[in-house]
């Protein structure tokens, strides 16, 4: 069963995204970089989805089920929403206007651009040397963009390097070996001295992260039992404490510790497969998870729950911003090879969620 509902995630999965490339090539004259709308309706369909399940939770007698599940969707959904109706590219001949998530718009002339990656399947503009552009397939009108900035720019633009999102098979293998994934994802031979420690201190994390986790769903009912700050100190707060230690190691000591997915063992001679990188900061966000959501459970008695779910809101929005303010601004593979933005971002998601679950249960019992 499971491996059935797998392959069917897996295929409904590959269905979009290949809609998504294929509207993306799809162009008009409009001098509008928008995403595709099947991205749009995807989104729609999971906020559907959480209202429907949510529901049917609570028809079933199962409020604090339903109320969690809706939750849960509908974390996944707002974000891609706002993203499709906020962020939007318009351009003529004098320069262009970008409009961000929160709506704000940023006018840049063609003359800002230091940099200009095209492909069929991707667009890459560079702004003043460091604000990049990433117009994926799901963007339709990025290489009518691409010709004007070459057109209406007084001098062609500087070609940048190809992207590492959008690779080829071949080319991932090969920058495995002698490319940037060699070079950003693998531990220095002057490092591997101190190497087997930090391997020690990551399976010590990931160890103790599953540890806080199970204890958390065994002891549900005791913490429920026992009132609010046992729960707190003994449910939710242990996994957290993980998390930032997790990625205290991973800004301090970057070299050691990736918040992405280690490489399929295929691509990896040997001899580097032993020196690789640990994926600490994956692993602990993800078992984080379980205590958030079972305290907050734990404290529901009824109580209003509107004013405690804004404001534990308000803080997970604004330590996510923060997180990934700190990850672009410090982070090394980012500043230094333009990778992991991705896969720290949904890290930071499911940790941000247990924070969210984690404040909304202890404000709802106050």
């Amino acid at each position: 069963m499971k491996l059935l509902s797998y392959v069917l995630t897996r295929k409904l999965t590959n269905a979009v995204l290949e809609k998504a490339a294929q509207d993306g090539m799809m162009e008009d004259n409009s001098r509008r970089v928008r995403q595709v709308s099947i991205y749009q309706w995807s989104f729609w369909l999971f906020a559907l989805l959480g209202l429907l399940v949510g529901g049917a939770c609570w028809i079933f007698h199962q409020p604090k089920a339903g109320l969690v599940m809706f939750l849960l969707f509908e974390a996944l959904a707002v974000p891609g929403l706002c993203i499709q109706y906020n962020c939007l590219l318009t351009y003529n001949e004098e320069g262009f206007t970008w409009r961000n998530l929160l709506r704000i718009s940023h006018r840049y002339s063609y003359e800002e651009v230091t940099g200009l990656y095209q492909s069929p399947l991707r667009v890459v503009v560079e702004l003043n040397d460091h604000k990049r552009l990433d117009l994926d397939p799901g963007w339709v009108n990025r290489e009518q963009f691409a010709k004007a900035v070459c057109k209406y720019r007084s001098q062609k633009p500087p070609k940048l390097a190809p992207p590492v999102v959008g690779m080829s098979n071949s080319e991932i293998a090969e920058a495995y070996e002698n490319g940037v994934f060699a070079r950003a994802m693998l531990v220095r031979k002057d490092d591997l001295p101190q190497f087997a420690r930090f391997k020690r201190i990551h399976y010590c994390l990931c160890a103790l992260a599953w540890l806080f986790a199970i204890f958390a769903v065994v002891g549900l009912q005791t913490f429920q039992q026992m009132g609010v700050l046992t729960g707190l100190f003994l449910c939710a707060l242990p996994g957290l404490l993980c998390m930032a230690v997790s990625l205290t190691l991973y800004f301090r000591y970057p070299q050691y510790f990736t918040t992405r997915e280690p490489p399929s063992v295929e691509l990896l001679p040997k001899p580097k497969r032993s020196i690789h990188k640990r994926c600490t900061n994956a692993m602990v966000s993800l078992l984080t998870f379980p205590g958030g959501i079972l305290f907050f459970l734990a404290q529901l008695n009824g109580q209003p729950l509107l004013r405690p779910l804004l404001l534990a809101a308000a803080v997970a929005v604004l330590l996510f911003v923060g997180l990934l303010s700190l990850f672009r601004r410090y982070s090394w593979e980012y500043r230094k090879f333009r990778i992991g933005y991705v896969s720290f971002a949904f890290c930071q998601v499911l940790f941000c969620l247990s924070v969210f679950f984690t404040l909304a249960g202890l404000f709802a019992s106050i």
